[in-house]
């Protein structure tokens, strides 16, 4: 799914932390996702990796997911 999104400066991303209990509710847990963007050819923009992450947060609120603060 991530995959999808075509996102060729994505070279990793992996759950790295799993948490069940009371703060998340009966049921459900969360999850931390670590995404490791890297190009090639030049530094990546602040504003180029916000824009990714954005689009992977928007996707997996498409399946339901949904972004703790």
């Amino acid at each position: 799914m991530i995959a999808e999104l075509g996102l060729t400066e994505l070279q990793k991303f992996v759950p790295a932390e799993i948490y069940r209990g009371e703060k998340v509710g009966t049921g459900k847990y969360s999850v931390l996702l670590h995404a490791g963007f890297q190009a090639q050819d030049r530094t990546l923009r602040d504003d180029e990796v916000a824009q990714w992450s954005a689009q992977i947060i928007t996707r997996l609120q498409g399946l339901g997911g949904v972004l703790r603060a």
